[in-house]
């Protein structure tokens, strides 16, 4: 019976080593129990664990490219509404820029006739001519045949057209351009003509045969006075017609359309050079004492003790005046912003209308003071010398406007 027991023992050892010796196969060790496997099927199970491994590795990076790359879904909106506009750059508009051009007024007569001395009194025949920057635009003939004189005093421009009034023995002529606008009873000096948009022409006459002034449109009278004495021309401002007077008593008065209303000199006392209506409103140029310029009592410029003013030109916040020194009437200057220039010899200003400053720009007419020689005519600095025999009688301001890039 031992024998019988060892030897069941022994087979039983054997049955387990032989459970656990596998020559050239690989065990698997899961405990309790042991897994032999071999090299083939290793392989195949190594394989399809790599390939399971790439299956979710593929899953995840389609996932993340997906993600990167799919739109998000848009948002919709209810119905009848539409998607609001993102406001876009308001683009810089163009400046608009106003650049006055100077229309001048000028006189032709014949070759070698003397119009300084004037021997025949005004009865020469001329042409008159409008030139805007230089370039005629404009003849017609003058003399007592045509109803139109020559005369610096019964010429004026008014913007590009030429206004002239004419008396006869019994009558005033208005004419524009060479061609008669209207007539009416008496002889008046013209003092101002105006051309208001939608009411007609105005003038400002004074009567030969004495005192005061007569506001006319269209010849008709508007607005009578038996006293006052003009200090300012005729023009139109806010669509009226507008001038300023003064009274022997020291008072100043600005009438609009006919109607009156009165003026602030200051300082008191001093003397009124100049009237500028703008916008509705009038701004007084005064000149004291000590030849101190002022505009509504604020100071502008000082002159010498000896300096005599002839014209002031405001423009803006730019004052222009000509005026000369002493008794040198020959002698003329300008000056704009208190700086002074002398004009070219052998000439003067030919009359306060033949000066203009406009929007920092300004153009003054000069006539020559001895015979021979050719008017001429400053802008901005430049001097021109017109090719012809004759001298100028007005000038007028008219605006053109440009567009600067932005």
């Amino acid at each position: 019976s031992r024998k019988r027991s060892k030897k069941r023992k022994n087979i039983k050892k054997k049955k387990i080593v032989a459970k656990c010796r596998h020559v050239g196969q690989t065990v698997f060790r899961t405990a309790p129990y042991c897994f032999p496997l071999r090299k083939k099927a290793m392989r195949e199970f190594v394989l399809l664990i790599l390939a399971t491994l790439m299956m979710l590795a593929g899953a995840a990076c389609r996932k993340d490219v997906c993600e990167c790359r799919c739109p998000e879904p848009e948002e919709t909106l209810p119905a009848g509404e539409e998607p609001e506009e993102e406001p876009e750059d308001d683009p810089e508009e163009p400046e608009i820029i106003a650049v006055p051009e100077f229309n001048i007024v000028a006189a032709e007569y014949p070759d070698g006739y003397d119009w300084l001395r004037d021997p025949d009194h005004g009865t020469v025949g001329c042409d008159i001519c409008l030139l805007q920057d230089g370039v005629e635009k404009l003849r017609f003939p003058a003399g007592n045949e045509y109803m139109v004189s020559a005369d610096i005093d019964m010429v004026r421009c008014i913007g590009e057209d030429v206004f002239t009034d004419f008396s006869t023995s019994s009558e005033t002529v208005i004419m524009k351009n060479g061609t008669e606008l209207f007539r009416y009873p008496g002889r008046e000096m013209i003092c101002g003509v105006a051309e208001v948009d939608g009411k007609g022409v105005y003038t400002l006459g004074v009567p030969r045969e004495g005192a005061g002034w007569i506001l006319r449109c269209d010849g008709e009278a508007a607005a009578v006075s038996d006293i006052g004495e003009i200090v300012s021309g005729l023009v139109s401002d806010a669509d009226e017609a507008v001038f300023a007077y003064a009274t022997a008593d020291g008072r100043y008065y600005q009438v609009r359309d006919g109607r009156k209303s009165g003026l602030n000199v200051s300082p008191s006392g001093a003397d009124v050079v100049a009237v500028k209506f703008c916008g509705g409103e009038a701004s007084v140029y005064t000149l004291d004492e000590e030849n101190v310029l002022r505009k509504d009592g604020m100071e502008l410029l000082t002159f010498g003790d000896s300096f005599r003013l002839l014209a002031v030109y405001p423009d803006g916040e730019h004052t222009g005046a000509v005026g000369y020194y002493g008794d040198d009437i020959y002698t003329q200057y300008m000056f704009l912003d208190g700086e002074y220039t002398e004009f070219p010899e052998n000439y003067c200003l030919a009359a306060v209308s033949t000066g203009a400053f406009s929007n920092g720009h300004y153009c003054l007419c000069l006539n020559p003071v001895e015979a021979g020689l050719p008017p001429l005519y400053i802008r901005d600095g430049e001097t021109v010398r017109l090719p012809f025999n004759g001298c100028f009688l007005g000038l007028g301001v008219s605006l053109a406007y440009e567009t600067s890039a932005p």
